[in-house]
Order: C-alpha cells, then sequence, then structure tokens
C-alpha cells in the first residue's frame, strides 16, 4: 500500500498548494526544438524500426522536472507540440497532460477512455539525463539503448489531416543527447547509442483501430537543439556511421521485439570471441554473442554433410568377369571345317 499511499499523499499535496497551476516550485528545466523542417515517419508494425520514410515537419518539447518521487504517476510539467506531413497525410500530436492523474484531478478530463501509465516508473511524468530503451528497463525495449537529456510520458489529442483521432492517447516523447539512427539516408537503427547525436522521438499509442490499424505511430526528428539549465548540449550535424566496434560491448541490447506495455525480462549483454570482424556502414559488430554461460568458440566451416555417414555408402557391383573361374585352360576351338568324331 506504500505507492498507492505516496501517490494520493502527493497529488493531495499538489492540489492544494497555492498558485495557479497547484505548486509554488518549478524544479528542473529543459528543452528541445527542431531546427530544420524535416523528420521521419516510422512504418512497419512495431516501433523503433528501421523502415522510416522522410517527411516535413517540426517538433518542439519543454519539460519542468518538479517530483522526484520514483513511484509518482504525475506532477511535473511539460509541453510537446509535433507535426509531420508525410505523403498525403498530415499528423499534428499536443501534449496535454503530463504524466497520468486520475480522472477527477484533471483540469480537462478527455472524452477517450484513459490509457493506462507504462509499465515502469515516469517519477511524476519527467525523466532527465537518464538511459532509455533496451534492457534499462524504461520505454520500449526491443531496440538499442540511448540516453536522454529528457524524457515525458502523458496523455495528449491527435489529428490527422485536421480530422481529431483521440484525445487519450498515450504520448512520450524523448530528447536524446546519445541517439540512435544512423545521420545518413538509411536512417537506419544503430547497435549503439552515440553521444552528440541528438534526436527527438515522439511515439503516441492508444489509437482507435479504425483509424490507426496498428495503434501508434511514431515520429523522429534529427536535426535538434537541447537546451538543460540554460546550457546548450554539445551536438554535431552528422555523426559518422561507421563499422568501427563498440567503446564496450556490454551497451549492445539483443532483446526480442515485444508490444507494448507488456514487461519483459531484459536480456544480458552479448560477449564476443576472439577475432571478431568489423561490419560496414552501421552494420555494428560482427561476431558470435554468447549471451551466458563461458563464452563458446567460433563457428568453425561446417563439415560435408556425407563426411561421416551413419550407414557405409553402397559400394559399385563388381563386374561378372571381375574373376574368373580357375581351372585347366579349355582347348582352343577348331577352325576350318566341322570336326568329326574322335577315334
Amino acid at each position: 500500500m506504500a505507492g498507492p499511499i505516496t501517490s494520493i499523499l502527493l497529488s493531495g499535496f499538489l492540489a492544494a498548494a497555492p498558485g495557479g497551476d497547484g505548486v509554488t516550485f518549478e524544479g528542473r528545466e529543459a528543452s528541445a526544438r527542431t531546427e530544420q523542417p524535416d523528420g521521419y515517419y516510422f512504418q512497419g508494425t512495431l516501433p523503433f524500426g528501421d523502415l522510416t520514410e522522410r517527411g516535413t515537419g517540426q517538433a518542439s518539447l519543454s519539460v519542468q522536472d518538479r517530483v522526484g518521487v520514483a513511484n509518482a504517476t504525475f506532477g511535473d510539467k511539460a509541453q510537446l507540440s509535433a507535426s509531420l506531413r508525410i505523403g498525403g497525410a498530415d499528423y499534428r500530436v499536443e501534449l496535454t497532460q503530463t504524466g497520468f492523474p486520475p480522472k477527477q484531478a484533471m483540469s480537462r478530463a478527455p472524452a477517450g477512455p484513459l490509457p493506462p501509465p507504462p509499465p515502469h516508473m515516469v517519477e511524476g511524468g519527467v525523466l532527465m539525463g537518464t538511459p532509455l530503451y533496451g534492457e534499462t528497463g524504461l520505454g520500449w525495449r526491443a531496440t538499442t539503448r540511448a540516453h536522454a537529456a529528457m524524457a515525458v510520458w502523458g496523455i495528449g489529442s491527435v489529428w490527422r489531416n485536421g480530422t481529431l483521432l483521440t484525445d487519450s492517447a498515450l504520448i512520450h516523447a524523448a530528447a536524446l543527447d546519445a541517439g540512435t539512427y544512423s545521420d545518413d539516408d538509411t536512417t537506419r537503427l544503430l547497435r549503439e547509442a552515440r553521444p552528440g547525436d541528438a534526436e527527438l522521438v515522439v511515439v503516441v499509442w492508444n489509437l482507435p483501430p479504425g483509424a490507426e490499424p496498428r495503434g501508434f505511430i511514431q515520429f523522429l526528428f534529427d536535426n535538434v537543439a537541447i537546451d538543460v539549465e540554460g546550457a546548450r548540449v554539445p551536438s554535431v550535424a552528422v555523426v559518422p556511421t561507421t563499422g568501427d566496434l563498440p567503446r564496450s560491448l556490454a551497451t549492445l541490447t539483443p532483446v526480442a521485439p515485444t508490444a507494448f506495455p507488456a514487461a519483459v525480462a531484459p536480456m544480458s549483454a552479448p560477449r564476443f570471441g576472439q577475432g571478431t570482424q568489423q561490419g560496414t556502414g552501421g552494420s555494428g559488430t560482427a561476431g558470435v554473442p554468447v549471451l551466458s554461460g563461458a563464452p563458446a568458440p567460433l563457428l568453425g566451416t561446417p563439415a560435408p554433410l556425407n563426411s561421416s555417414p551413419s550407414t557405409a555408402l553402397p559400394a559399385t557391383p563388381a563386374p561378372a568377369n571381375a574373376a574368373p573361374a580357375t581351372g585347366p585352360a579349355a582347348a582352343p576351338a577348331a577352325t576350318g571345317g566341322a570336326a568329326g568324331p574322335a577315334r
């Protein structure tokens, strides 16, 4: 009962505090915004895939991390606005509620059913300076571990071509100071996050199946400026995509895909045998992973299928005259006319 009691006491404290927003303290602040009018729309049946389509759009995110209680489901403050035009579809996403308060605590409750909070802590709705995704236990697990300057979870609205799809979407946005997607035309998911590669990720769940059969949409913006407490986070426009070995193999996160929000136990990081080869492009590390136990030897060239047959192969039958009968040699046949009877 400690978790629910803490949340109730916290919500009562926030509601009772003076001020227009119900609180008097502001906490740490951070913001992120796109610097170029472009972005990527994720295709495919699961978020954080490799299949993206480039479009035009922009996004801005600002947060105030006011609550440090791990099991608090609301209390922080954030603003998110993102738009992306792809093909003939024009999407717009707005965050209307930071975190996941009970319906009676909302100033304007959505018309649709409220989504449950994700199956991990959100500390009031905003987290700052935290590892994210992969085996961290925060966010989507079937992807590469990243690092977020700020991340937010909450409830909001989604429009497509000016039509409201829902006002009760589960929205997640993260300004990454170590992104995981390549900066070339492939926009492929990499095996290791790269410091200095700033990205802004927006994922929206709880969409009506009739409007979006997948139930989610996801945007990625990779020309992003991030500020934390008034200081610009260092970043570069393009981080080269190479096949060099990562600095730490423990940062690789080979986890099986799973649908949000089911919780899946994280897998241990792989270890690689000696003599691994480097990949090319954004392929990351090539080798033979050993997920648990002692390292296994590298795979060798497989033996031919008939190198050790279970039964002897049938032999070629010997010719009929290979072993002639033994005995006195026969007299040569007579030549010429017919032979008469012996006398």
